[in-house]
């Protein structure tokens, strides 16, 4: 965003959106999109992207993802099981197809959404739990 770039970013929880957007506003970064969605299928209105960064791990490669970096564009993903066994993956999308590196083994969140974790596949959220069951 310093450099002059557009940037977005998609969050599924309401209350994580309102938050970024607040942090981003008092830290001046009031031209980054915050947009409540689902972060698993990125935003087709918005591509293509030059890079697209995943901040959960997803099952595998979220295909609508890759679909929607440039030629050149780079996606970088955790991927793996749902708490752990993950791997940083690095996507290249080429003229030909795309190239795909192993980065390094990481532990992230898993990414809940069309193209990654159901929520069923996860369970209840620790907040929410915290939130139904005050002490």
């Amino acid at each position: 965003a310093e450099m002059g770039a557009a940037v977005v970013t998609v969050e599924r929880d309401p209350d994580l959106a309102s938050t970024a957007r607040s942090r981003l506003d008092a830290l001046g970064y009031g031209q980054v999109e915050v947009i409540r969605g689902d972060g698993s299928m990125g935003r087709l209105d918005r591509a293509p992207f030059d890079a697209i960064t995943v901040a959960a791990a997803a099952p595998s490669v979220p295909e609508p993802l890759v679909t929607q970096l440039r030629v050149g564009g780079r996606l970088v993903v955790p991927v793996g099981g749902r708490r752990s066994g993950q791997n940083l993956i690095r996507v290249v999308r080429t003229g030909e197809g795309t190239e795909v590196e192993d980065l390094l083994q990481v532990a992230f969140v898993p990414l809940v959404g069309q193209a990654g974790w159901s929520d069923s596949q996860i369970g209840p959220r620790r907040g929410a739990l915290r939130r139904n069951h005050p002490r």
